[in-house]
Order: C-alpha cells, then sequence, then structure tokens
C-alpha cells in the first residue's frame, strides 16, 4: 500500500479503538449510574456516595475516552485528506469532497485545523 494509505489504514484502527473504549466506559458508568441511584434511593449521603464510587476519578477516566476519541477523528480526517495529496489531487478536490472551503481543507490536510466535518 502507498505510504498515505497505510497512514488511513492506521488511523481508522486507532480510531476505532477509541471508541471501543469510549462505549466501553460508557457501558460502565450507567451501570454505575444505576447503582449510584439504587444507592441514593436507600438512604446514603451524597458525600458518601461520592467517595464510595469515587466519581471524580471516573468522570476523568469518560473525558480522557473521550478527547482519545477526537484526537483519532482529527488525524483520521487529515490523513483521508492527506493521502489523495499524495495521489496527485489538489487542495480544491479536497475541499470539494470534504464540503468545506479550500482553507479549511488545506488545515486539515497540514493538521493544524481543530474543528469541522468528519470523515
Amino acid at each position: 500500500m502507498a505510504d498515505g494509505v497505510d497512514r488511513v489504514v492506521d488511523d481508522v484502527r486507532r480510531y476505532r479503538v477509541a471508541t471501543q473504549e469510549l462505549i466501553a466506559g460508557l457501558g460502565s458508568r450507567t451501570a454505575s449510574s444505576d447503582e449510584d441511584v439504587v444507592k441514593l434511593v436507600g438512604g446514603m449521603t451524597m458525600t458518601d456516595k461520592m467517595h464510595q464510587s469515587q466519581s471524580a476519578r471516573k468522570s476523568r477516566g469518560l473525558t480522557d475516552r473521550r478527547e482519545a476519541v477526537e484526537a483519532a477523528r482529527r488525524d483520521l480526517r487529515g490523513s483521508v485528506a492527506a493521502a489523495p495529496v499524495a495521489e496527485g489531487r489538489s487542495t480544491a478536490e479536497i475541499a470539494e469532497r470534504f464540503g468545506v472551503t479550500r482553507q479549511l481543507a488545506s488545515r486539515i490536510i497540514h493538521g493544524s485545523a481543530e474543528s469541522g466535518p468528519p470523515t
């Protein structure tokens, strides 16, 4: 495979792993939330519940997973945009495919875009 395609494949795999980890984290947080409701309805104080469940640590873990997905998504978008450049496509062609301006396409290709439409 060409280097650009290799990078896309690697980025797709990393995005998939990050997404799976986020899904697992969300599932865990859902189950934990259900347990928290049972404890609170049963009379446990919020202070005791928060201490026992280590909610701050769990929230940080979920935030880290969300950020990993977003970083992987940005990298994937960049590699998907950069691969056609290596095949001789213009920034204007890439912009048209992404449905963005040439300026944003250029930033995506060069990795400096922080937001924009996903691939």
